[in-house]
């Protein structure tokens, strides 16, 4: 109702942590994204997709009550580039879809205990949202400076940039 705290909770490790993005599941549990420099305390918990750092971007999915992590993995595809986890939804499975960026980005899809990778997608776009619907289809918005080669659909609404300014 708004009324009430649930529950607020601290989320890193000694360097510098960023929080950007936020899913809640029908359960109730959380799932936080962004962007962290804590290389080697991060709370990555065991078993999790990526335990090793590799730019940065991060993805936790606390448990309905805040007390505990469900799991916590690090996402990354370089190290040092500045990888963060823009935006987050949750199917009714429980898996994670996530927009992750430095200057273009991928879609990821993780498993609902947080442990495999399920699919992977490269866009050339900068990806700040992100929406999964009840069949399972994932959307994003975001920006390109890379119009030459962002691929539009056939029938799209619009199918070619009208602002090439920074297509070099």
């Amino acid at each position: 109702a708004g009324s009430a705290l649930v529950y607020s909770t601290y989320l890193g490790g000694s360097g510098p942590d960023f929080g950007y993005a936020i899913a809640v599941d029908g359960k109730g549990a959380a799932y936080v994204g962004g962007n962290t420099g804590s290389i080697s305390n991060f709370p990555i918990t065991p078993g999790a997709y990526q335990t090793s750092y590799l730019g940065g971007g991060y993805l936790t999915k606390l448990t309905p009550d805040g007390s505990g992590l469900d799991y916590s993995t690090y996402l990354g595809y370089s190290y040092g580039t500045g990888w963060t986890v823009n935006a987050v939804a949750v199917d009714s499975s429980g898996d994670a879809y996530v927009a992750i960026t430095p200057a273009y980005g991928w879609i990821d899809t993780l498993s609902a205990d947080g442990s495999t990778l399920l699919s992977s997608l490269q866009v050339l776009a900068y990806l700040p949202g992100i929406a999964v619907d009840s069949s399972g289809a994932a959307y994003s918005v975001g920006y390109s400076y890379y119009s030459y080669g962002f691929r539009t659909t056939l029938g799209a609404f619009q199918t070619s940039p009208h602002n090439d300014s920074y297509n070099g």
